[in-house]
């Protein structure tokens, strides 16, 4: 079956509550990715120019430089626009057929004209609705290559797996523990069924419910913990003694 790619979009919105209000509806509507969220026209340029959106949520009225100012900003072409905005939409209409405006929104909308401006997005794209679960929306998690993509934040965040050193549960969250990263930590709304189903058992192995390491980062292991090579000691389950003895082939050994 043939993977459809989500609309990769970015937030640019000054308001704080504007914000959550978008973020809410982004993760309510399975064909969308979140890619960033912009306060200014900015930090929305540099986010355009890494991340590469397919489509803007645009507010026009914004400090310094406006929404359409970003637009004659960023190289061309620009990615698909919805423009948000508290003024009519009549103010925007001739300004909007000079970029890729296909909706405007009216503030304060709600989630069906949200979802109504999508479908359009989503017409032009050539996306089906129906291609993706909306169910999945919140713990969407892939893995392409030798890259893990899990939600950090309402984000879609790229991760080596090379990076992972071990993963550590509570309850439907999960905390990926990294090398040499910026962040030493990122925590994912996950089961860790979920994560270690999808990474497998070849690099990795669960030591007890709330654990799995990373086999290549292990250096000791004992009757009770397994040391890694960052100097964590992690415990062994009781459960998983037998299980961990027949893996290694030994209890008590430096590696």
């Amino acid at each position: 079956m043939n993977i459809v790619p989500k609309i990769k979009c970015l937030i640019v919105e000054n308001e704080p509550s504007a914000q959550e209000l978008m973020l809410d509806f982004v993760e309510s509507t399975p064909s969308l990715t979140l890619v960033g969220v912009a306060s200014n026209a900015q930090e929305a340029n540099q986010l355009c120019v890494t991340k590469k959106p397919d489509l803007l949520l645009l507010d026009v009225q914004m400090p310094r430089f406006s929404g359409f100012d970003l637009l004659e900003m960023l190289p061309k072409p620009v990615p698909l626009v919805i423009i948000t905005t508290a003024y009519k939409k009549y103010e925007y209409a001739i300004k909007g057929i000079k970029f890729a405006v296909v909706d405007y929104l009216t503030k304060p909308f709600d989630y069906k004209e949200f979802s109504d401006a999508v479908q359009k997005v989503e017409l032009q794209m050539g996306v089906k609705r129906s291609d993706f679960d909306a169910g999945i929306q919140e713990s969407h998690i892939e893995k392409s290559s030798r890259i893990l993509t899990v939600k950090v934040d309402r984000v879609d965040k790229d991760i080596p797996i090379e990076s992972i050193i071990y993963l550590e549960s509570a309850d439907n969250y999960v905390k990926i523990h990294l090398l040499n990263a910026a962040k030493n930590s990122l925590i994912t709304k996950v089961t860790m069924k979920e994560l270690a189903s999808l990474l497998g058992n070849t690099e990795f192995v669960q030591i007890n419910r709330s654990y799995v390491v990373k086999i290549n980062q292990v250096k000791k292991v004992t009757s009770t913990s397994v040391r890694l090579a960052s100097g964590h000691d992690l415990p062994i389950g009781s459960s998983y003694k037998s299980y961990i003895k027949d893996f290694f082939g030994y209890l008590t050994s430096s590696i």
